[in-house]
């Protein structure tokens, strides 16, 4: 909420040549980023569910057909796992909060990396926290010369 949008301000605001917006200002604009449709005048809000309601494919007036979701592949899934591990290495000794928040990142990426290569079944997914999908895709990588 807008309380960590306030956090992240002051993080960002230790970056060189980044000029945060004043503290008092971030949860109004919080507000409006992630409550705009609150914000909508009923006349739009009823334009805008009409409008998703076309886009949607399982409603009748719908052209669309084929899959609702595309999954990643294991290039861009490792290509995730390289960046969140740059992102950890840069920030986790400076930032205990971010570096929970990417490790969680990391984790779900991948888990998806050996959900797509087969190494484990969706079912699998999340059932049990002994295995470690870090190692698993971070040695995929090197092994594909991605890394």
């Amino acid at each position: 909420g807008p309380e960590e949008a306030i956090r992240m301000t002051q993080f960002l605001a230790q970056s060189k040549g980044v000029v945060p917006i004043e503290e008092e200002s971030v949860p109004c604009v919080w507000r409006a980023v992630v409550k705009y449709k609150d914000q909508i005048p009923d006349a739009n809000k009823r334009r805008l569910n009409e409008s998703r309601r076309r886009l949607d494919p399982s409603h009748h007036d719908s052209q669309r057909s084929g899959p609702t979701e595309r999954p990643y592949t294991p290039e861009q899934l490792l290509s995730m796992v390289q960046m969140l591990d740059g992102l950890l290495q840069k920030w986790s000794a400076r930032n205990t909060r971010l570096k929970e928040i990417l490790e969680g990142y990391l984790s779900d990426v991948n888990e998806a990396y050996l959900v797509v290569t087969g190494q484990i079944s969706p079912e699998a997914s999340r059932s049990d926290g002994d295995a470690s999908p870090h190692d698993v895709a971070a040695v995929e990588a090197t092994d594909t010369g991605v890394a």
